[in-house]
């Protein structure tokens, strides 16, 4: 059987035809250009796709550049193709210029190239060129655009228009994607770099880590929050005489029960910093246990340092002290007799010898006294913290001036005592507490010039109750306030006022204060006198009693 077309129908079946090849060049298109994610690679692709299907000599690729409004080309193909990478457009010049303005696919045929600014670039003077421009268009934002052009050949029509704007739609939508693959790609390149970098800055810090860690003394142990070793130093493996593989990543508890502080007590025990002392194997050492915080609590840190000369040293500073006193107090003591002998026979004695003699006796006092202050600090160093005794403050303080009364007297001082009622309780040690504020009132004496005013008060404040002493006499400078409570130090004021002293007793009431959980403060100007506040914790259950 044989098929008579008539020539309309001919040219339907023709243009259908060319629909669909133009369907399937887009379909082809768009799965090649998917798969490519180089964007140098892809504009290769694509320019070449569309010089074959819409039958051009030349495809030209503009990126716009907002901060200059500047059109830039970034790859042609075809004819002219390295002219044309060296020209740049303002947006509005030429054809891409105003199809970018008015972000509006154009086209127009019989050109004459060289003469017409709507030629993107100049091609011989007789060629006649046919070109089409459509802006590029990604989710609403301009990017560039591209351009096809035609020379010697038929014009463009409408209908190429359309194919050519739906080509470029999925060009623009390929080289977006790719250029963010690039910069994905560049910055997980930076990020692995960085990453590289922080990792041998870590091995680096590890390393010099593990230097410190091996050079260190003192034994250092972490523990994570289950009580697993995650890091000994050598100090601490030699302690416990054990290796590095025997006891990493393994519970504490493997060190035979000898670790200064018992793992699973640690999450109750650790509100601050544990301190201590332990004896491991015959030593004495020093520990200080303090919780991991990154961000919750994430283990333990245990620091032990061995004081066991320290102990020694101390032990043989306290053999010295009592050694030293013994042998001060001797001499002392002969010198007394031999000064109270003299005293029984008065009248053997000239008034010269008399005022030898009344010297020698206040030097022999000075030097009591001094040797009592070294025992009296030595005692305080070595007493425990754990005061339980309960003294109650006024009745120590009414006692004091009373026994004081004749040298204030004999100094014409006048004495105010003002007692806050009620006063609670101190926890702490009666004879040490009436120690430190008798020195607090004989020095008021002592440096106060006769006829002075003195006054003795104690108050509560908060949890902490405070006993000031205050008086009008010589005064300290105020660079020399910083160094008062230090041992054996005496004001310029003091030692110009000829008064006898050692520098021991201000030193001895910090002692007090502190063996009290305490402090003691002073404010002074030279001539305008001085006020001694010693602060103490007090018992304040007591307050109900």
């Amino acid at each position: 059987m044989v098929d008579y077309f008539t020539t309309g129908e001919l040219l339907l079946h023709r243009v259908l035809q060319q629909y669909q090849r133009e369907i399937d060049a887009l379909l082809e298109t768009n799965r090649d250009i998917s798969s490519i994610l180089d964007v140098h690679q892809l504009l290769a692709l694509i320019s070449h796709r569309a010089i074959a299907l819409l039958n051009a000599d030349q495809c030209i690729f503009f990126d716009l550049h907002v901060e200059d409004q500047t059109l830039r080309p970034m790859a042609a193909q075809g004819v002219d193709a390295e002219q044309v990478l060296t020209t740049t457009l303002k947006v509005g010049q030429g054809l891409v210029g105003r199809c970018v303005a008015a972000n509006q696919a154009l086209i127009a045929n019989d050109i004459r190239c060289g003469r017409d600014q709507s030629c993107a670039v100049s091609s011989h003077l007789s060629d006649v060129m046919h070109t089409m421009v459509t802006p590029l268009v990604v989710r609403g934002r301009l990017i560039g655009a591209m351009q096809v052009s035609r020379l010697h050949k038929l014009p463009f029509d409408d209908n190429h228009l359309q194919l050519f704007v739906g080509f470029a739609q999925q060009a623009a939508v390929a080289l977006e994607n790719a250029r963010l693959y690039q910069e994905l790609e560049a910055h997980a390149q930076r990020l692995e770099r960085e990453v590289e970098a922080r990792v041998a800055q870590v091995r680096q810090q590890a390393s010099w880590l593990r230097a410190i860690l091996g050079a260190t003394r003192e034994a250092i142990i972490v523990i994570d929050d289950q009580g697993r070793v995650q890091l000994i130093n050598a100090a601490a493996l030699e302690l416990w005489d054990v290796t590095e593989a025997e006891i990493l990543y393994r519970p504490l508890s493997a060190l035979a029960g000898r670790a200064p502080v018992n793992p699973p007590d640690w999450p109750e025990r650790l509100t601050a910093e544990t301190v201590g002392e332990v004896e491991i194997g015959g030593r004495t050492f020093n520990y200080s246990v303090s919780a991991l915080e990154a961000p919750v609590q994430a283990g333990f840190v245990c620091v032990l340092t061995d004081i066991t000369a320290l102990h020694r040293l101390d032990s043989l500073k306290t053999q010295v002290i009592q050694m030293a006193s013994h042998d001060l107090r001797s001499p002392i003591t002969a010198l007394n007799l031999q000064a109270h002998l003299l005293r029984r026979e008065p009248a053997q004695l000239s008034d010269s010898q008399r005022r030898v003699l009344d010297r020698m006796e206040t030097t022999l006092e000075e030097l009591q006294r001094m040797v009592s202050s070294l025992l009296n600090l030595e005692n305080i160093e070595r007493q425990a913290r754990g005061l339980t005794e309960r003294v109650s403050i006024p009745p120590l303080i009414r006692s004091l001036v009373d026994a004081l009364a004749d040298e204030i007297e004999a100094r014409g001082h006048t004495v105010q005592v003002t007692l806050a009622d009620p006063l609670p309780m101190i926890c702490g040690d009666l004879v040490r507490l009436m120690e430190a504020i008798r020195n607090l009132l004989t020095n008021a004496i002592k440096y106060t010039p006769a006829g002075g005013q003195i006054t003795v008060a104690a108050f509560l404040a908060g949890d902490q109750l405070y006993i000031e002493v205050t008086d009008n006499g010589i005064g300290i400078a105020s660079d020399e306030l910083p160094q008062v409570f230090q041992p054996g130090f005496r004001a310029s004021t003091a030692i110009a006022s000829a008064e006898p002293g050692t520098g021991f007793g201000l030193s001895l009431v910090k002692r007090v204060a502190e063996q009290h959980g305490g402090d003691v403060k002073v404010i002074s100007q030279p001539g305008m006198g001085s006020t001694f506040s010693l602060c103490l914790p007090v018992e304040l259950a007591s307050l109900a009693d």
